[in-house]
């Protein structure tokens, strides 16, 4: 729309016209008519070109008739990496396991160094497979001598630690950025590559053949790139998203994956400029999307969408008013356009993020209802018919707000529609909303001038693409009929034509605004912000600097000008907040967010498309591999970044690491297994060995930084108590040191003595993970770890550990009988008895009617319980409740006796738990 001088004190119907129009009675009927089926017409999301109806309706439809409805072939079931080439092996597991062996029989036979990226990638796969499926350390204890020696007392066979109790001791998330980005080294993904292509020079060729046939027929058509396949997706998703079928979502990024990922072994050379196209399509329909729908933008966006718009004209507005003379024709526009502009973001300044989203969204309804016919109202029947829909949206939208607020509207709709800017601001708003929502609440260290401009040069370098207006039909709608292009720039040489080069908008306003956001925009082209890039290095950031652009040529700029690297970060910018965006919607595809959602381990993450550290996803994953695809040959670039620059390589090793194993081999391939036959003095050198070896890989790995903070003491706590207690005495579904509580923090308090950790068990304080059976202090206790022998002499048995030497005082006890009612007690303790509270209360209450005249209650009463129809419902509850718990009934039965069971509850036996867990009850 125009702008036009106004004098504020000419009555509003007799405005001059801001434009040419029609005679006032064809203009009236065409605003009316148009007035009556906007609403619907305009609101409405478009996938065709404009005004293209579409033919495909994806909700009424099955996958397969969708499929045929575009003509793109299946390629959602086995990609290149799912072949079976080797029995039931795919091409990425024969590809890891092929890149894994080599590495080793490379670092066995010298041909890499130890302290080689090699060596230490070994290193994080087998910390990889520890944590996946846990990790056999042989556990020891230093026995002290006489003097002041000691002398290392090891398992023969190891202690399977589990891999939560691995993650304890590795930090996961740290293990799987480190191996992305050893992966991103040019030397180990070269290997790699070359085990994968081994890999797949076993799959037949007519099996190749048949995948690539359908990757090119997919994604390209008579030479040129295939938009029916980005509409196919575009329909798999909506029906997905329509029909909560989130199976379908996981089939649909699967599918987009194998055609990708094919298309980059079969024509890398196609790869990259395809890939590009089809994350442009998509973000360019998610876009359009927002600003054809507001209602799916969130409220926050909403709001910074209209505030920073408003901020923005206001700064307009008063660098006129600060540079005109007073008398011209610019100052008296800024004058008037000021009078009701101030009032509303007076009163913007004072609403709250819900009632500014409100704000926004009455604005854009006022505007589509009145857009179709272009232009001011210029007769008393459109003023008449503007005020009536302003009047109707404020009882619709703005019901809750103040008077004040609901009038400060209605004068900025009025002043708008007089100066011929509402539909401006209208739509620049649009366009800044749906931008951050696309950016996803990122950019908190960006102005909003530069947030303004980042959606501008976005909206302009996706505009470059050959099927913007299919997949940006409602971007186009809403910039030519409402001029926001001609306020926001657009129109500039460096963008499109198909902006429309005939704006009639000739304000000293719209050139304030113009000017502020090229001045943001030439800001961003030099600045980081936005774009997490870390440190880099000089030579980094110039094979950045060279990506950039390469992306911005892509996108459309000329490679001789500056356009080209301001397109390709505000490209980068995007990715980057998309990559975090968990609203859904196609750009979950692109980013790789969904199958992030759905990884199980750190490693999956890692290979599903963001880097992780720190606990959190520090870059998005999308932005690095678009920075990979334009990058210089052999740049370690995206490695540095944080990102994985080969997302095939980790997702095979995240495949492959389940199915290899942990991977450690370090007891059968590099000391062999320890039999009765070897001399003492030679088992216990080469055990030693064996020990200190662990040891040293946990600390290789420490000097990687992937171990947790006190991997040392937690280590050395395993390992005693792995070897003083006969193995790791803990559930399996509970991490060590989790349920060692009391015995790890006293173990971790402690210094040790004399070269020895003896001293920081506490046997007393340890709990019992087993109370079927005995660990070997209990048998030290009840003293079944020494024999009586010929002339009076004793002799220890093979469970005899050094018990003399931990401190037995802490928690100490009187005997192993008190030992092992304390343990049933840590087992089944309080919240046990609280969660069965009821059942607990009714045994109480039955208890002397069930134990008879010997005052016990075995197994068999229980069942004669249950199946007496004279009892209640409750009553055969609680004893089907002890039926069904036979660990804990065992642990009532021999509470009194150290372990030891008969298979009968007496009432004394109840009663010893009672008096540990509710005190206050006995039967």
């Amino acid at each position: 729309m125009a702008t036009s001088t106004v004098d504020p004190a000419r009555p509003e119907p007799s405005i001059p016209p801001s434009r040419p129009t029609e005679a006032d009675g064809n203009q009236v009927s065409a605003w009316q008519s148009a007035v009556a089926s906007a609403r619907t017409e305009h609101q409405a999301p478009r996938a065709g070109p404009v005004g293209e109806k579409r033919a495909v309706d994806p909700s009424s439809m099955s996958v397969q008739e969708i499929r045929d409805a575009y003509g793109i072939p299946d390629l959602a079931g086995d990609g290149i990496l799912d072949i079976k080439v080797d029995g039931d092996k795919t091409v990425a597991t024969k590809a890891t396991e092929d890149f894994v062996q080599t590495l080793r029989d490379d670092l066995k036979n010298g041909k890499i160094a130890k302290d080689s990226d090699e060596a230490k990638l070994l290193d994080l796969i087998d910390a990889q497979g520890a944590i996946d499926n846990g990790y056999e350390l042989y556990g020891y204890a230093e026995a002290i001598q006489s003097g002041s020696t000691t002398y290392r007392e090891s398992q023969s066979d190891p202690t399977k630690l589990t891999g939560t109790d691995v993650k304890d001791l590795l930090d996961e998330e740290k293990v799987a950025g480190a191996i992305s980005d050893l992966m991103g080294k040019k030397g180990i993904s070269d290997r790699y590559d070359s085990a994968l292509k081994s890999a797949l020079d076993g799959v037949p060729s007519d099996t190749l053949d048949s995948i690539k046939n359908k990757t090119l027929e997919g994604l390209f058509s008579d030479g040129k790139s295939n938009a029916k396949f980005e509409d196919y997706i575009i329909a798999l998703k909506e029906k997905a998203t329509g029909s909560g079928d989130d199976g379908l979502a996981d089939k649909i990024d699967k599918e987009v994956g194998n055609y990708f990922s094919a298309l980059k072994y079969f024509d890398p050379e196609k790869y990259a400029a395809r890939k590009q196209e089809f994350d442009q399509n998509m973000m360019t329909h998610q876009l359009d999307g927002y600003v054809a729908d507001p209602e799916t933008v969130d409220p926050e966006n909403l709001d910074a969408g209209l505030r920073q718009t408003v901020d923005i004209w206001q700064s307009g507005i008063n660098g006129v008013l600060g540079a005109a003379d007073k008398g011209s024709k610019a100052y008296k526009e800024a004058e008037a356009i000021n009078m009701y502009f101030s009032d509303f973001k007076g009163m913007t300044d004072k609403l709250g993020t819900e009632d500014m989203a409100r704000m926004n969204l009455a604005l854009r309804t006022v505007w589509q209802e009145l857009q179709p016919v272009g232009g001011a109202p210029t007769t008393d029947l459109q003023w008449g018919r503007l005020r009536e829909v302003t009047d109707q949206v404020i009882s619709d939208r703005l019901g809750g707000l103040s008077e004040d607020a609901r009038s400060s509207f209605r004068k900025f709709v009025d002043g708008g529609a007089r100066t011929g800017t509402f539909g401006a601001l209208t739509g620049a708003m649009s366009f800044v909303s749906g931008g951050l929502q696309l950016a996803n609440g990122g950019w908190s260290d960006m102005s909003g001038n530069e947030k303004i401009a980042a959606v501008r040069d976005l909206i302009g370098g996706l505009s470059s693409a050959n099927d913007f207006a299919k997949f940006g039909s409602n971007l186009v709608n809403m910039g030519t009929k409402s001029d926001a292009t001609a306020w926001l720039g657009l129109l500039d040489d460096n963008f499109p034509d198909i902006w429309g080069s005939s704006s009639h908008v000739d304000s000293d306003i719209a050139k304030k605004v113009n000017e502020a956001v090229k001045t943001a925009s030439d800001k961003l082209a030099a600045d980081d912000v936005g774009l997490s890039l870390g440190n880099l290095s000089e030579a980094d950031r110039k094979d950045f600097d060279d990506a950039i652009s390469k992306l911005g040529e892509q996108l459309g700029a000329s490679p001789d000008g500056s356009m080209a690297k301001k397109l390709g970060r505000t490209f980068v910018r995007f990715m980057g907040g998309a990559g975090l965006d968990v609203t859904g919607g196609v750009m979950d595809i692109v980013t790789g967010v969904r199958a992030l959602k759905n990884a199980d381990t750190a490693l999956e993450k890692a290979g599903a498309g963001l880097s992780i550290g720190g606990g959190s996803a520090t870059t998005a994953m999308a932005a690095m591999n678009t920075i990979k695809m334009f990058a210089p040959n052999g740049s370690n670039l995206a490695a540095r970044l944080g990102g994985n620059i080969g997302a095939r390589v980790v997702q095979g090793l995240a495949m492959g690491s389940r199915v290899l194993g942990p991977v450690l081999g370090i007891a059968g391939t590099v000391f062999g297994v320890a039999g009765a036959l070897i001399a003492e003095a030679i088992n216990h050198q080469k055990m030693q060995k064996l020990t200190d070896s662990q040891g040293e890989f946990f600390q290789r790995l420490a000097g990687q930084g992937v171990t947790a903070g006190d991997w040392g003491d937690k280590l050395e706590y395993a390992r005693y108590a792995s070897y003083m207690y006969g193995g790791r005495d803990t559930p399996e579904d509970q991490s060590l040191f989790a349920f060692q509580k009391d015995e790890w923090e006293h173990f971790r308090s402690t210094e040790g003595e004399r070269g020895s950790s003896l001293n920081r068990l506490a046997p007393y304080l340890h709990r019992d993970g087993n109370l079927r059976e005995k660990n070997l202090f209990e048998k030290y206790l009840s003293g079944a770890t020494s024999q009586p022998g010929p002339h009076g002499y004793s002799y220890q048995t093979d469970d005899a550990r050094p018990f003399g030497d931990t401190d037995m005082d802490a928690g100490g006890y009187d005997s192993v009988n008190d030992y092992f009612r304390i343990n049933v007690a840590r087992t089944y303790d309080a919240e046990f008895y609280k969660a069965n509270q009821a059942k607990m209360e009714t045994i109480i209450e039955r208890w002397d009617e069930w134990n008879g005249k010997d005052s016990i209650v075995s197994e068999k009463d229980l069942k004669k319980i249950v199946a007496d129809t004279g009892k209640s419902e409750e009553e055969k509850a609680a004893a089907q409740f002890l039926l069904d718990n036979n660990d804990f009934r065992h642990a009532l039965d021999a509470i009194r006796e150290g372990g030891s069971s008969d298979s009968k509850i007496s009432s004394k036996d109840l009663n010893a738990w009672l008096a540990q867990v509710a005190p206050d009850r006995t039967v």
